[in-house]
């Protein structure tokens, strides 16, 4: 990093802190841009003394759009404050990614904790996410029920084969005869990525669950199993 950068960074630094508490959630969005592109220019130090506090208001923030985009920066801010120091101070927030009122808050979520399983490893997810999502998986709520759903779906390409047999396949399995047609089209999605494991026994039971969801009493359920056992041929 040059001198000039340094010296440019540290001086904007307390300007962007100030606008991400600004009234209006555009200018703080424009500020949470500007925070990351700064991340790559303030030293480490100074920058991770603002930057938790500044990410914990964020995932408060009333606009959806906000929170959304904090979550999309928790990568870069993972290599900034360090994984000790950002599992203390942001860790838990993960968490409260997947429950969000809003679905794009909740996607946004799944996708930065696949990132996140990749840098941290699984093994932060085992005590934390995995839980919250085999929890939601039983919620009343079914927009709740279909979040491990679209989580898993994800998580079968990070997770060791072992854990994705043992642990997402038989809630998979059993939000695949939901009584909510949604959920049943997000299992069939979940269940076409469970075929990617080397488990025969998965496999063949994925495939007789699609070829009894292809006679669904909902049609687009039905549309969903046939595609999915098209990818077969």
């Amino acid at each position: 990093m040059c001198i000039r950068d340094r010296y440019m960074g540290e001086s904007f630094l307390p300007i962007v802190s100030t606008l991400l508490t600004d009234n209006n959630s555009e200018v703080r969005g424009i500020a949470l841009g500007a925070l990351e592109d700064l991340s790559k220019k303030v030293d480490r130090e100074e920058l991770s003394k603002m930057i938790a506090g500044t990410l914990e208001r964020l995932q408060v923030d009333k606009s959806w759009r906000i929170r959304s985009a904090a979550i999309d920066t928790f990568i870069t801010h993972l290599k900034v404050l360090g994984e000790k120091e950002f599992i203390k101070k942001l860790g838990k927030y993960c968490e409260k990614w997947l429950e969000d009122i809003v679905y794009e808050v909740r996607k946004s979520g799944i996708k930065a904790i696949t990132k996140l399983i990749q840098e941290l490893g699984y093994d932060w997810a085992k005590e934390g996410v995995i839980k919250k999502l085999l929890e939601l998986g039983k919620r009343k709520n079914y927009l709740y029920r279909s979040v491990p759903l679209m989580a898993f779906r994800e998580f079968v390409s990070v997770a060791p084969e072992e854990e994705v047999r043992e642990v997402f396949a038989p809630l998979i399995f059993e939000l695949a005869k939901d009584k909510v047609a949604n959920i049943r089209i997000t299992a069939v999605q979940a269940l076409d990525a469970l075929r990617k494991l080397k488990s025969e026994k998965i496999v063949r039971e994925v495939n007789r669950i699609l070829l009894n969801m292809k006679e669904d009493s909902d049609v687009d359920v039905r549309n969903e199993a046939i595609k999915a056992i098209s990818n077969l041929l």
